[in-house]
């Protein structure tokens, strides 16, 4: 698998998002790097406005989505739903340059080191809950929650797709999807519409409140939103299926695991969270 060095990648996201703001009468602006792990995130100052960057689709090829996020975005964003919301001038997009991929949005002003409270995110996840199912019948198509789960495991069929993950740590992996894949859909589930890929690092705090962002945008139980919750968030959230949340919250984390081993070293977040996921989901087998 190819990889770019953050320094090629992170100056290709600059320049695809100067391109596409100065078709559209921008001025290019000086632009800032506000995170670069899945995506590569640009601000370009001094305008009010967001380049969600997509250089490298390494993996979720279905199960993901920046045009689904952008529509998905933009109807909650009418409808009055704490989110980031999708620019109209110049067009969200997505737009395409040079192989690059990219959407763009409303910068919202936000303090990156304020925590958002346990419950605090319990409850505002439920109104964005509450707005999907609202407008569940305006949503585009969405994708199974199952599609995430059974995309990370066709990465791990192939040992070039997670090369610096151990051979021995790839087969249980695999193992473990074996166990509890079959599991989850034995009982009935019901079905909603949901952020997809949701946790905490997904939200910012806002002057307004919390405003959830990075929407996958699919349907499942709302466990599995919530699968990466605390206890408080989930008590502020409201009622939870605790059997099948425990099982979701495997899944979670053997989703979160594969894609981190794809590239590790994309960033030093991302390879803490794939050491540190693993070794919890190696912890969690071991003590049942």
């Amino acid at each position: 698998m190819n990889k770019l060095a953050a320094s090629e990648r992170r100056a290709r996201a600059i320049n695809a998002a100067q391109v596409i703001a100065t078709d559209y009468g921008m001025q290019p602006g000086r632009p800032v790097i506000l995170k670069d792990t899945n995506h590569t995130i640009v601000h370009l100052t001094p305008a009010p406005i967001v380049a969600k960057v997509s250089i490298d689709k390494r993996f979720r090829h279905d199960s993901s989505s920046l045009a689904r996020e952008v529509h998905v975005a933009s109807l909650l964003a009418g409808a009055g739903a704490p989110v980031v919301r999708p620019t109209s001038t110049p067009p969200p997009g997505p737009h395409y340059v040079n192989g690059v991929e990219l959407t763009f949005w409303e910068f919202c002003s936000h303090n990156p080191e304020a925590e958002i409270s346990a419950s605090e995110a319990g409850r505002s996840l439920r109104v964005v809950h509450d707005f999907l199912n609202d407008m569940r019948t305006e949503l585009p198509g969405l994708p199974p929650f199952t599609l995430q789960i059974d995309e990370a495991e066709s990465l791990l069929n192939t040992p070039e797709n997670v090369p610096l993950l151990p051979e021995e740590d790839r087969a249980f992996l695999s193992g473990l999807y074996q166990k509890f894949r079959s599991d989850i859909e034995i009982p009935p589930l019901n079905y909603q519409p949901l952020h997809g890929e949701c946790n905490p690092r997904q939200a910012i705090s806002s002057p307004y409140g919390v405003r959830w962002l990075d929407f996958a945008a699919c349907l499942g139980p709302k466990e599995w939103d919530l699968a990466v919750f605390d206890e408080e968030s989930i008590n502020a959230y409201g009622t939870a299926d605790r059997s099948l949340l425990g099982l979701l919250r495997t899944a979670r984390l053997f989703c979160i695991v594969t894609w981190c081993w794809t590239q590790p070293d994309r960033a030093p977040e991302v390879r803490e969270a794939a050491e540190y996921h693993l070794a919890n989901l190696k912890q969690s087998i071991r003590t049942r």
